[in-house]
């Protein structure tokens, strides 16, 4: 319903989120958090979807599951370490093993991001998120893929118009060559005609003077 008065409300930042952690858990600060599948999180293990980075400790290593929350900040910049990593890999998507370890390798790792920029020999700023990285991109992909069979069905509609218009324009200078040819033949016809006639009007001359 409309408000008729002023309403405080409890306001959070939007890259912060609190989620309950695995029981007998222990996430450290900047760790990289995982959903061990059941809702729960912990230190990132290769596979879990990606949830972010720990902001501070949450020690729950003696508690039930759920008996704290872990505040996490879901997205942004993040500075860590990538081996081998080098000024070209900008873009790149990355993966976490572990939760402290990074990698450009999928295999079965887990998503966390892409190379922002190049810091330095196996450091780089990552952009991470722990939602919409791979939607972005696969949306991406699907709207180039529509554009691409787009433009092939434009493609293969002027290619069937073009196609159409030359068969037409051959069945036109089909009937052209037809009609061509039987004036032609007609013309011969009465040419012919015409020379007979001459040859008969020579022939009564030549009987009317002998």
């Amino acid at each position: 319903m409309a408000l008729s008065a002023d309403t405080p409300r409890d306001y959070e930042l939007g890259t912060i989120n609190e989620l309950p952690v695995k029981a007998a858990t222990k996430i450290y600060e900047g760790a990289a958090v995982g959903d061990d599948a059941s809702g729960y999180m912990r230190g990132l293990v290769a596979g879990d979807p990606f949830r972010g980075f720990a902001q501070r400790q949450a020690d729950n290593s003696s508690g039930a599951a759920a008996a704290i929350n872990v505040k996490v900040i879901t997205y942004g910049l993040i500075k860590v370490t990538i081996t081998g990593i080098a000024i070209t890999d900008v873009g790149s998507p990355v993966y976490a093993s572990a939760d402290g370890t990074f990698t450009l390798t999928a295999t079965s790792n887990s998503k966390i991001g892409y190379v922002h920029r190049y810091v330095a020999a196996n450091t780089c700023i990552v952009a991470f998120s722990d939602k919409g990285e791979d939607v972005a991109a696969d949306s991406k992909a699907d709207s180039a893929s529509t554009r691409a069979s787009v433009a092939d069905s434009k493609a293969l509609s002027v290619s069937t118009i073009a196609s159409t218009n030359l068969s037409v324009g051959d069945s036109k200078a089909t009937s052209l060559s037809t009609v061509a040819s039987a004036n032609l033949s007609t013309g011969d016809s009465k040419a012919a005609s015409l020379s007979t006639g001459l040859s008969t009007a020579n022939s009564k001359i030549t009987s009317a003077h002998p």
